[in-house]
């Protein structure tokens, strides 16, 4: 039986359905508010809840969803200067650490023809220190064979290599690529050497 002083727990907070931000109960918002109440309910059990809030890069497609996200970072997101005072100080759980996207939601985090939002999304990234985490695991959260096929396109590692090489500006993007290379693939794929070139 292991003992601890402290569990720290990085949920990952985001609607299933691409709604937009202002839709009740399906919305990010909603579920970040229904997380922080969580959190407070669990403040005195040795728990410390540093979320990552989830978003479908394809909410950008909807003029004024890139602002809406900002401003509720700023309410909500640990700025990088706080992130930064924590190697001195104790964070207050229940803010969000960074943004999760999960391509299987329906997006491509970079696409071939790339909607002009999100470079600007990631611009915005990078100018806040704000750390994504991605999901790059071949056949995710899928309901059917096209779909399947679908997610696979959109968390292959070379959709980040190509933001990369067209985007050498945003080299300093901080990306925890969830799964990255996938699960249980031959050495020989695709998929795994295209995640060593990055």
């Amino acid at each position: 039986m292991c003992s601890s002083d402290l569990i720290c727990i990085e949920p990952f907070d985001a609607s299933r359905e691409p709604t937009d931000l202002s839709s009740e109960y399906k919305s990010c918002e909603h579920q970040f508010k229904r997380l922080k109440q969580a959190i407070f309910d669990t403040q005195d059990c040795g728990i410390e809840i540093y979320p990552f809030m989830g978003f479908a890069l394809n909410k950008l497609n909807q003029p004024g969803e890139l602002t809406k996200l900002q401003a509720w970072w700023e309410e909500n997101g640990y700025s990088a200067a706080e992130r930064s005072s924590c190697r001195n100080a104790k964070l207050c759980p229940g803010k969000a650490m960074g943004i999760k996207l999960y391509p299987p939601l329906g997006f491509n985090p970079c696409p071939e023809n790339l909607p002009p939002a999100y470079p600007e999304f990631y611009q915005w990234c990078v100018d806040k220190d704000i750390p994504l985490t991605v999901h790059c695991q071949e056949s995710s959260y899928c309901v059917d064979d096209r779909q399947k096929k679908a997610c696979n396109i959109n968390t292959h590692p070379r959709n980040w290599m190509r933001l990369f090489q067209s985007n050498p500006h945003l080299k300093n993007l901080r990306i925890n690529f969830g799964h990255f290379g996938g699960e249980g693939q031959d050495r020989k794929s695709t998929r795994l050497n295209s995640s060593h070139q990055i």
